[in-house]
């Protein structure tokens, strides 16, 4: 079966090379060609924590020790709810109530369902009945009152606390079986009156419990932040109670680990039951609860556990021709993949910025972005970031079309569909700035602008790098960098972007690092594994051979107009600059090779499929074992930052944009 879009030649990519993509560590392997992300299953990703443990979803069930009482009165039958209920009646007296207010409340709980059936009747009711408990300044008492409360009438009452003349009471208030009759009476309240704030509730943290739930998050073709907010929506909570240690490919099934500040296992359980109109419960699955004491942070992981899926394999002629003619024997392609795995658990890959880094818009990659935020283009910022979308009859194209030929940004604004956040972001600048371009630019979110300047400084060190490894092959040379301590890794800014509108975590100022020039006498301690380029910037140290700092900047000046200062003039965006090391090795590689039928049928099982007992292997029939294509299955690990496209690139020996070329 012949793709649509198969490549002429598959050995040759201008986006790669226009971005710096252009060695490769292990030239005598042999090209084969396989399709990458047929289906968002074959591509997982799997995050391994700090202590290299491969992140899973197991268990999407809250563990007993972390349910709240109000779950277990659910099962209760009615005569155990009375013996509950009048345990709390006696923990109240235990916290020190005296009898008389004691009996108010048990007063007031016995008056519910009456009270409810008189507010439906009534349709003038403007106020909700509440019970105030004498003021009590005692902080381990109230604790007690609260806890007793929460725990023992959380199915018949709600608390928070008020301030009546100047002091502050414990207030409670019915929950009704109706659940809209307080929202109705509350509508028809005077502004004036003192609202009952539930929220409240969730200061009575249990004192014994951690400030933090750590939870497995696992998502389908949705980006990390985007899953967040969609959890966030669904539980009216701000996003920035979540933390993550790094974001995860959009077309991939990923699993990740997140923590939420104070916030109930229960809560984020009940979000897999949870139907909306913005995201299907499908994409978005959640488990594997416990409270910790501290938040994840930007970082906190080691890398990243890779099971990807290569369909429909076959070889490629010297010429670049895929080979479709030749009947692939299994054994045949087993020894080709054997011996380009064994050249790269030797020489290792080059560890390119991989093609993500550059955006998804071939004609205007986010380096360009970034060379013209750097130069002050402003105005040719705003017109390519306006006019990515190119079809005819696209809603976003025709409104962005009224601006070019009106100047009129309003008009403009009244056209666009919602979800067009950056172009929105864009025509308002121009609407609020009488048409001022650096306005409009600035009207975007810092992260995305730090971005653009970031995949400026990945190309200049993509091309960099290429330039050193021909020069000088894969072995360290005098005059090259290496992290000053050994076990020094790379930082990753592009993270710090994506994560600085999204999370609480306050980072830090970077601190890259440092670096030492290597001497001649120092070589033989050192492998090309502990090389490390510069990415250019305001604060950065170069290497002392051919490719030092009067290489980069004669490059940029070439290539973009760009010099130093410009770097130092941009501290707006974090153009400091940065080290990467230069070659990595991929970790555990394991792989197989799959005979199958049916390029729509899903060839391996996620965490979900495993948990829900549907095992894609099962449902394979005989036929697909027998099957005309095959597929490479390869799991690896691969460190924070690194690219695993960039990994393919180099197993398979043709550009990784060729891989992807039918999406």
């Amino acid at each position: 079966k012949k793709h649509k879009t198969e490549p002429t030649n598959v050995l040759l990519s201008d986006t790669e090379q226009g971005v710096g993509i252009i060695e490769y560590a292990n030239k005598n392997s042999t090209s084969f060609y396989g399709i990458l992300k047929e289906r968002f299953t074959d591509f997982i990703v799997n995050e391994v924590d700090y202590n290299n443990k491969v992140v899973h979803l197991t268990d999407q069930s809250v563990p007993e020790q972390y349910k709240s009482q109000r779950t277990n009165i659910k099962e209760m039958s009615d005569e155990e709810k009375k013996v509950h209920v009048e345990k709390g009646f006696e923990k109240l007296t235990e916290a020190g109530l005296d009898a008389e207010f004691v009996q108010s409340i048990r007063d007031f709980i016995s008056k519910r369902e009456e009270t409810e059936s008189q507010l439906i009747t009534q349709d003038s009711a403007t106020e909700l009945p509440s019970l105030v408990l004498p003021s009590e300044k005692d902080k381990a008492r109230r604790s007690a009152i609260h806890k007793a409360i929460n725990e023992h009438f959380a199915h018949l009452v709600i608390s928070d606390t008020a301030e009546v003349n100047n002091e502050r009471h414990i207030r409670l208030r019915y929950l009704f079986k109706n659940r809209l009759l307080d929202q109705s009476i509350a509508q028809r309240a005077p502004s004036s009156a003192v609202k009952f704030d539930p929220r409240n509730q969730n200061k009575s943290w249990p004192k014994d419990r951690p400030d933090y739930l750590h939870f497995v998050l696992h998502k389908e073709n949705i980006e990390t932040v985007n899953a967040i907010s969609a959890i966030s929506d669904a539980l009216r909570v701000n996003m920035k109670i979540f933390s993550w240690a790094g974001t995860k490919d959009k077309r991939a099934v990923t699993v990740q680990n997140v923590t939420g500040y104070r916030i109930n296992a229960e809560r984020i359980e009940h979000f897999n039951h949870t139907k909306s109109k913005n995201f299907g419960t499908g994409n978005i699955q959640l488990g594997n609860f416990s409270y910790v004491d501290k938040p994840l942070t930007l970082g906190a992981l080691n890398g990243n556990r890779f099971t990807i899926v290569l369909r429909d394999l076959c070889l490629v002629n010297n010429d670049g021709q895929l080979d479709r003619q030749t009947q692939v024997k299994p054994e045949q392609l087993d020894q080709i993949i054997k011996q380009s795995i064994q050249g790269v658990n030797t020489n290792g890959f080059i560890n390119y910025f991989g093609m993500q880094r550059f955006g998804t818009n071939p004609t205007t990659p986010t380096s360009t972005l970034g060379k013209y935020l750097l130069n002050q283009q402003y105005e040719q910022i705003a017109t390519s970031m306006l006019t990515t979308r190119k079809q005819e009859n696209d809603p976003v194209a025709k409104a962005v079309d009224i601006f070019f030929k009106t100047g009129n940004a309003k008009e403009a604004l009244a056209k666009l569909p919602k979800f067009a956040a950056v172009e929105k972001k864009i025509l308002s600048g121009y609407k609020d700035s009488n048409k001022n371009h650096s306005a409009a630019v600035g009207a975007l979110p810092k992260s995305l602008l730090s971005m653009f300047v970031h995949a400026y400084q990945s190309y200049v060190w993509n091309h960099a790098v290429s330039e050193r490894i021909k020069k000088y092959g894969l072995v360290p040379v005098a005059g090259d960098l290496v992290y000053a301590e050994r076990n020094a890794r790379d930082v990753n800014v592009l993270e710090q972007d994506q994560h600085e509108e999204a999370s609480t975590v306050e980072q830090p100022l970077t601190q890259y690092p440092t670096v030492k020039i290597l001497q001649k006498d120092e070589l033989e301690n050192f492998t090309i594994f502990d090389v490390v380029m510069p990415m250019p910037g305001s604060d950065i140290e170069y290497p002392e051979h051919e490719i030092n700092k009067s290489y980069y900047e004669k490059f940029m000046k070439e290539k973009d107009d760009i010099t130093p200062s410009h770097f130092t003039k941009c501290t707006d965006y974090y153009a400091y600059g940065a080290y990467r090391t230069i070659m990595k090795r991929p970790i555990d590689i394991k792989y197989h090779l799959k005979r199958y039928a049916d390029n729509k049928k899903q060839l391996v099982d996620t965490d979900i499929d495993k948990i829900r007992g549907k095992s894609c292997e099962a449902s394979l029939e005989e036929q697909d074992a027998n099957g005309n294509l095959v597929a490479l299955v390869i799991e690896f690990t691969l460190e924070t930052s690194t690219y695993a496209t960039m990994f393919l690139r180099e197993l398979l020996k043709v550009p990784s944009t060729v891989l992807t070329a039918n999406h």
